[in-house]
């Protein structure tokens, strides 16, 4: 259970996975997020990787049976997935392959929010090899915004059941 305003990522396994490899990791049981610092990451398996470690960054195999609850006081939590909350790049090789989410997910935001099955957000510069492969949900994803009147119509809530968003960042000067 998760009901603090500092909190940045949130994993089953790990918070911050930033190089090496994981593999095989299973979470089970359920998180309960009542609060949590704006911009955090929430992932079953990992809140968030990041490949700054040179080498390349590996997760396979890992499964997500836990469930998910974001209830209506948390705001502004950016990313919520089965396996990865955020993924995103720093120019060297990282591969999401064999993950499963079997939890069901279910958020009701007051705020932006990316919501993936297996990841919430990932992205990568087009100088960094980055795969997520052969990655499967099989279990529910839904949301309830609370912000659904006029006064808030800048509220963005992307959802998919394996992907929430996919950013491809562009190196400077490419346009």
């Amino acid at each position: 259970n998760v009901d603090n305003a500092y909190v940045e990522s949130i994993g089953g396994v790990v918070g911050m996975f930033r190089g090496g490899s994981l593999t095989g990791c299973e979470s089970n049981g359920s998180f309960v997020i009542g609060a949590t610092k704006a911009d955090s990451r929430l992932g079953g398996i990992a809140g968030y990787i990041q490949n700054r470690s040179g080498k390349k960054l590996t997760m396979s195999g890992c499964t997500n049976n836990a469930t998910i609850d974001l209830t209506a006081s948390a705001t502004n939590l950016s990313t919520v997935a089965g396996v990865v909350g955020m993924a995103h790049h720093q120019d060297f090789e990282t591969e999401v392959s064999g993950c499963y989410n079997k939890g069901q997910i279910s958020v009701s935001s007051t705020g932006n929010i990316n919501i993936g099955g297996v990841v919430a957000t990932y992205g990568a510069a087009q100088t960094a090899v980055f795969r997520f492969y052969d990655c499967h949900n099989q279990a529910p994803v839904s949301c309830v915004n609370l912000e659904s009147t006029t006064a808030f119509l800048n509220v963005t809530t992307y959802i998919g059941g394996v992907a929430g968003t996919y950013l491809q960042h562009k190196e400077a000067g490419q346009g």
